[in-house]
């Protein structure tokens, strides 16, 4: 019991059989991207974890928590019923607290970069937006200036630093709270949505995507 054993060691003045070194670092991965400090894995008694700053997160023996696919998170998905992808957490964390919902696997979208980027179709035509680009990023980004500088202007306007930093243009629209920003602004852009899932992908657009409070075109396993 590790309060047991923190206890033990004080009475001991630190010293003598109860002293136990420091967590090793196994693995420096950077600064993190929202809220800066660095990220490490670490030793621990029950095996490696992941640290930044007060948090810390066990990684899973079997997956090391870079090489997780976008492939892989769909086929978590797919696999659990009742699965739920975890975006920036700016809704779904805070129903969890209130016990209104409770996922038995919850398949964190956060390590996927690729779902991160901001960038121009193949032919110039369209501004693609990952799902997990957040908020803060719309703010920042040129290419956003150039093509639909109402997105970084409302982004702007959206609650406070912390949530803009966390909060994402996917989590935001899935969601479809009718409180939330992005949904009527997407629609009156007449943005079309891409949905992944193991069959494949299906692009429809904002109205269709849209069905109502709470309710989008996403299924299962998407």
């Amino acid at each position: 019991n590790r309060a047991v054993t923190v206890l033990a060691e004080k009475a001991a003045g630190g010293k003598g059989r109860f002293q136990r070194a420091g967590p090793t670092v196994l693995k420096e991965l950077g600064e993190h991207p929202d809220g800066g400090g660095p990220i490490k894995v670490l030793s621990g008694r029950y095996g490696p974890y992941i640290n930044h700053g007060k948090i810390n997160a066990n990684v899973p023996r079997a997956k090391a928590p870079e090489a997780v696919t976008v492939e892989e998170a769909i086929a978590l998905l797919t696999e659990h019923d009742g699965a739920r992808a975890l975006a920036g957490g700016q809704t779904l964390v805070n129903v969890m607290k209130a016990r209104a919902a409770s996922p038995d696997v919850l398949v964190d979208l956060n390590r996927l970069d690729e779902l991160r980027s901001i960038g121009f179709s193949a032919d110039g035509a369209w501004l693609e937006l990952g799902a997990m680009v957040t908020s803060r990023q719309i703010v920042s980004s040129s290419e956003v200036d150039v093509a639909r500088p109402i997105l970084a202007e409302v982004a702007a306007t959206i609650a406070d630093v912390q949530v803009r930093n966390r909060g994402t243009i996917g989590g935001n629209v899935c969601v479809n709270d009718p409180t939330n920003h992005y949904p009527p602004l997407l629609t009156a852009l007449g943005a079309t949505f891409t949905i992944r899932s193991a069959q494949g992908e299906r692009t429809v657009g904002a109205e269709e995507f849209l069905i109502g409070v709470y309710l989008t075109a996403v299924g299962e396993g998407e």
